[in-house]
């Protein structure tokens, strides 16, 4: 789903309910495993990355305010400032 959409499904959850920081889900990467439920692979029909809370900067000023930090949750772990509306997975987390 977009950025936007995360964001709105995420409070839909309920109170504390969001789209983790950049730095949480390099956590969530890192414990994949042991967590389980994420896409692991990319290819044509299936995308591995997750939207951070997190706004990317963009030096062009016809992108400002337009990206938003996504990680991948395959092979190289890299994060990337993507489109907030192109579609992304979502994984909540919870504020205590």
């Amino acid at each position: 789903m977009t950025w936007e959409d995360a964001k709105a499904e995420c409070a839909k959850l309920g109170d504390g309910w969001r789209l983790p920081t950049k730095d949480e889900l390099d956590i969530l990467y890192r414990n994949r495993q042991t967590i389980g439920g994420f896409k692991l692979i990319s290819n044509a029909r299936s995308n591995s990355k997750y939207w951070s809370s997190d706004e990317a900067p963009d030096d062009h000023p016809w992108l400002q305010g337009k990206l938003a930090w996504s990680q991948a949750f395959f092979r190289d772990n890299f994060h990337v400032g993507d489109l907030k509306t192109w579609p992304n997975n979502v994984r909540a987390v919870r504020s205590f």
